[in-house]
């Protein structure tokens, strides 16, 4: 299995990347794998913001095994969640939900869907600055 926790173990919330080719979401505070949950697998989507609205459509889903604690999707993704085709868009917000599927192959009402907060793709390289001195009277 590709999902394991030490994959995740320096895992920060970004808000901007300039990685087209995979975007990972870690959850390591939820421990689904004990038989008493009832939970059999984890469903995941990626998902992509439309611009100037709150919606955001499905780009690819795929579901995960109980036990694991991230999903990465993109063409460079390891196990079930690799996309072929096109690689993620500069300029464009994505999102990862997941959610608790049981035995039965409902999804679980108490957990429903969780979404990361969103992630920018940037491929536009920084413009060089020029740095000033401003205070003549100092060294710096």
């Amino acid at each position: 299995d590709c999902c394991t926790a030490p994959s995740c173990a320096s895992a920060d919330d970004i808000d901007f990347t300039s990685n087209t080719k995979i975007l990972k979401a870690c959850w390591l505070h939820f421990d689904f794998s004990q038989d008493i949950s009832g939970i059999s697998r984890l469903e995941t989507r990626l998902q992509l913001k439309h611009p100037n609205t709150q919606r955001f459509d499905i780009v690819h889903a795929c579901s995960v095994a109980a036990n694991s604690t991230f999903v990465e999707f993109g063409v460079d993704a390891l196990g079930p969640c690799g996309i072929t085709g096109d690689e993620l868009r500069s300029g464009r917000v994505y999102r990862i939900s997941v959610r608790a599927i049981s035995r039965s192959g409902l999804p679980r009402d108490d957990t429903g869907w969780l979404h990361s907060d969103g992630v920018r793709i940037d491929t536009t390289k920084p413009e060089q600055g020029r740095l000033r001195h401003i205070m003549p009277d100092r060294d710096l």
